[in-house]
C-alpha cells in the first residue's frame, strides 16, 4: 500500500499506450504466471480445526484475505504500469516503486519487508500442508505414515531441501519452478470449483461455475507445464490404489470432535 500511494504521483499516461503491447494472447500467459502470486490465501482453510468457531471465523478470514489481496494487487498493477511502464521490464518492480516514492531507502525497506513477508507465508504454508497431510492420513486417503507425528513435516522438509539443491546447482530455474507450482495450484482450483458446481446449490453454485470457467481458461495457458499436475495426478492414483480399504486406518479427527 505504501508503494502504491507514494509512487502513483510519478505515473505517466504514455505508459498505458499501447494497452496490450504484446497482444491479447500474452494476457493469458501472464495470468498463468501471475497465479503464483495470488495462490495461498485459501491455505488457511486447512487450519480450520485450530479455530474456536470455524463455521463463523473461516468464511470471514477467507473473504477478508480475498478482498485485501485483490485490492493490493490491482493497486500494484496500476502503479507498476503507470510508473515503470512496460518498455524495460523490471525484475524487482516493488523495490523500484518504493524507490520512486521514497527514494533510495525504499529499496532497503523493501528487502526487509520481503524477508518478513516470506517467513510469514512459509509459516502458514508449512502448518497448512502438515495439517492437510495428517487429515488425509486419518481419513484413509493417504499413507497412514503421514499421520505419525513429524512424518509429514519431515517429508515436506525433504522435498523442500531437494528443490533448493536443484535451484542452487542451476539444474532448475526459478521461473520454471514458479510455472510448475502455479500450474499445480490452478489444477487444484479447477478441481475445487468443479466440485462446487456439483455439490453446491443456488447462488453459490453459479459462483463456482463462474470460477470454474475462469480458472480453466488460465489453466490452458500453462502450456507444457500442464504435465506437472498431470504427473502428480497419475502418481496419486497409483499410490491410492495401493492403500488399504478406505476407513481401515481412519481415526476420529480431534478437530472435528
Amino acid at each position: 500500500m505504501v508503494a502504491v500511494v507514494t509512487a502513483l504521483p510519478e505515473s505517466r499516461s504514455e505508459h498505458w499506450t499501447p494497452f496490450a503491447p504484446h497482444g491479447w494472447a500474452a494476457v493469458g500467459t501472464a495470468a498463468s504466471l501471475l497465479m503464483f502470486s495470488f495462490i495461498g490465501w485459501e491455505a488457511v482453510s486447512h487450519l480450520a480445526g485450530e479455530l474456536r468457531d470455524p463455521r463463523r471465523q473461516l468464511p470471514r478470514a477467507i473473504f477478508a484475505a480475498l478482498v485485501v489481496v485483490v485490492l493490493l494487487y490491482l493497486g500494484l498493477a496500476v502503479a507498476t504500469l503507470g510508473v515503470l511502464g512496460s518498455g524495460a521490464p523490471s525484475s524487482v518492480p516493488l523495490a523500484d516503486l518504493m524507490e520512486a516514492g521514497l527514494g533510495a531507502p525504499g529499496r532497503t525497506i523493501t528487502a526487509v519487508l520481503a524477508v518478513m513477508l516470506t517467513v510469514g507465508t512459509m509459516n502458514a504454508y508449512v502448518a497448512a500442508a502438515v495439517q492437510l497431510a495428517g487429515a488425509l492420513a486419518r481419513e484413509g486417503a493417504s499413507s497412514p505414515r503421514l499421520g505419525r507425528r513429524g512424518s509429514a513435516l519431515g517429508g515436506l522438509g525433504a522435498i523442500s531441501a531437494a528443490l533448493l539443491a536443484l535451484l542452487a546447482t542451476g539444474v532448475l530455474g526459478t521461473e520454471d519452478l514458479v510455472h510448475a507450482s502455479g500450474a499445480a495450484f490452478v489444477a487444484v482450483y479447477v478441481s475445487a470449483t468443479a466440485a462446487g458446481v456439483r455439490l453446491l446449490r443456488g447462488t453459490a453454485r453459479w459462483a463456482a461455475g463462474s470460477g470454474f470457467a475462469a480458472v480453466v481458461v488460465v489453466f490452458a495457458f500453462a502450456g507444457a507445464f500442464l504435465a506437472v499436475p498431470a504427473a502428480i495426478g497419475v502418481a496419486v492414483l497409483v499410490a491410492t490404489r495401493r492403500l488399504p480399504a478406505r476407513g481401515a486406518h481412519a481415526a476420529p479427527c480431534p478437530a472435528a470432535g
